[in-house]
């Protein structure tokens, strides 16, 4: 089977590229005394008053992102990415900007990017590995997360920085930074589908929902209230990944490309009505949970 094309992890994961936004504030007092004569018509003559901050001969009127400068920078390609993700854990927007090369600067003004945040990798702490003039490879612990919105965001990734020497030093340069997710073992999902399975034929809502995903599950429609109580027994299931699925376009549409990486499918015969169940599974941290299922009668 043909795999679909790949959502890009650095485009899911990094703030994608804007425009920068230019604005003048400008302190407005509008004062209007309105004396209006037996016609109805405003006779005062007074007219809003407007209080512009004094600008000196030949000032330039600069963007917020042209506002913005930089924090010097790094001795050394560690240091620079040592700061950055410091600054990322700690929600520090401004300075983890300020660490960004003057190209990443340039493409993402500093107001998208601090509305970006939620879309940034969610770092908890980090370990150097490697480290060369032009690169910097880290092994990350992240908040793991399953949504229709970010896929899936692993427990654990290697990230590789690309640095470069930039004002007498180096700077994080985004825009060849890639992330390899690394999920739990994949032996480990086939068990969980057993369980999860198991707790929704003995119709035990609360058992079976320890072992799903916080989202609705994906596949076919009535799949728990059907499975409850369902005569037969399981086989032991056969493992497999994404091309298993006999309808793979449920995980597309919820979960994007993608999920080829991640997925795991667990199937099931031997329960009456149905020639196979195909328990879809995906990882959270380091555990596999359930996201959906296939019943095929």
């Amino acid at each position: 089977m043909n795999r679909p094309p790949r959502r890009s992890n650095h485009a899911r994961i990094w703030v994608g590229l804007a425009g920068i936004v230019i604005g003048v504030s400008v302190t407005v007092a509008v004062l209007v005394n309105r004396t209006r004569g037996d016609d109805g018509i405003d006779q005062s003559g007074n007219a809003p008053v407007v209080t512009l901050p004094a600008v000196e001969a030949g000032s330039p009127i600069q963007s917020e992102a042209a506002a913005i400068q930089p924090t010097s920078a790094a001795p050394t390609p560690t240091d620079a990415v040592t700061r950055y993700i410091e600054a990322e854990i700690a929600a520090n927007s401004l300075a983890s900007y300020g660490q960004l090369s003057a190209d990443d600067r340039a493409a993402v003004g500093y107001e998208d990017w601090e509305q970006g945040q939620d879309e940034r990798p969610p770092y908890v702490s980090f370990s150097i590995v490697d480290e060369t003039d032009e690169t910097v490879v880290v092994e990350a612990q992240l908040t793991p997360a399953i949504n229709e919105v970010d896929g899936v965001i692993p427990g654990r990734a290697e990230v590789t920085f690309e640095v470069l020497s930039e004002d007498g030093g180096y700077r994080v340069s985004l825009d060849d930074t890639a992330m390899r997710p690394q999920f739990p073992d994949r032996s480990l999902a086939a068990p969980v589908a057993q369980s999860w399975l198991t707790a929704s034929q003995g119709c035990r809502a609360d058992e079976r929902a320890a072992f799903e995903y916080d989202g609705s599950l994906l596949g076919t429609l009535g799949l728990v209230e059907s499975l409850c109580g369902i005569a037969g027994t399981a086989q032991t299931p056969r493992s497999g990944e994404y091309d298993e699925l006999t309808d793979p376009s449920i995980l597309l549409s919820a979960f994007g490309g993608d999920a080829s990486d991640w997925t795991q499918v667990a199937t099931f015969t031997g329960l009456t009505g149905l020639e196979k169940l195909q328990v879809i599974l995906a990882p959270l941290g380091d555990q596999w949970v359930v996201v959906g299922g296939l019943a095929v009668p």
